[in-house]
């Protein structure tokens, strides 16, 4: 299969020289002449960004913040009674891991198993 002589001049016109690194028609028009191929391919990078957001936007949408302050009274699960117990956090151990002072002890949590709740110690 043979290109047109419109299509060779297309070709010629929008590849980038060498030296240059910019096609005879950026340099002529001082822009980026839109070929075939270009009207055709989708804008990958936009549209996925744009479903990337609207996913993380649709996850997030219930999402609670695990972080804790240092020295807030929070309810700790019990894993012995099936239940919870008033705590202070004591300091951060990780990311969301805290070292907890519980009944005078100290005990390391993850995030999931502390409640922010005022009123904790009230009891």
């Amino acid at each position: 299969m043979h290109a047109s002589k419109n299509d060779e001049d297309e070709i010629s016109r929008n590849t980038p020289h060498k030296t240059t690194g910019q096609s005879p028609a950026e340099l002529h028009e001082r822009k980026t002449l839109w070929t075939l191929f270009d009207r055709i391919k989708p804008d990958l990078n936009t549209k996925s960004d744009i479903d990337i957001w609207k996913q993380k936007m649709y996850q997030d949408r219930k999402s609670k913040s695990r972080e804790c302050r240092i020295g807030k009274e929070v309810w700790v699960k019990n894993e012995l009674n099936k239940g919870w117990s008033p705590g202070i956090i004591d300091h951060r151990t990780r990311e969301l891991s805290y070292e907890v002072l519980l009944a005078g002890k100290r005990k390391r949590n993850h995030a999931d198993e502390l409640r922010k709740e005022n009123g904790a110690l009230d009891e």
